[in-house]
């Protein structure tokens, strides 16, 4: 089992769960926490921490839903190998066949967009998607 301690700082304003979350995050994509090992139990790290069970609970829930460690039931939280192949630079193009190292080596200013809500209009095929859309409506009208 590994040791976490980050600082959180409850004057922010992003969300304890949120800076707990980032730094697990940041910790599994550094290699600094290794894969196969596992997470503190939530009522460990919550005291450990010294902060609610819902904010370990969120941080991890967060980290589950996005593939970074994996819950086994009665046992605990497994952190899980990063696949290298859903990263893509900054124009877009598919890192293939690289490990996390070269990634970071090579590939310092990954960067990735993940707001909620917004469409990346840059990689977004307009026409398609406007070809699709009046399809579709053009089914509606019919029916």
């Amino acid at each position: 089992m590994i040791q976490i301690t980050p600082f959180l700082d409850s004057k922010r304003k992003t969300p304890l769960y949120v800076q707990l979350y980032q730094y697990i995050k940041e910790g599994i994509e550094s290699g600094q926490l290794k894969s196969d090992t596992f997470l503190p139990a939530i009522r460990e790290l919550a005291l450990h921490l010294r902060v609610s069970k819902n904010t370990v609970e969120g941080a991890y829930q967060q980290l589950i839903a996005e593939g970074y460690v994996e819950s086994i039931p009665r046992v605990g939280l497994k952190i899980l190998e990063l696949e290298a192949t859903f990263l893509c630079d900054k124009g877009g193009k598919q890192l293939q066949n690289v490990t996390m190292g070269e990634i970071q080596r090579e590939h310092k200013s990954i960067e990735f967009d993940f707001v909620y809500g917004e469409i990346d209009t840059a990689h977004l095929p307009l026409k398609v998607w406007k070809r699709h859309v009046q399809e579709v409506l053009k089914g509606a009208r019919n029916s």
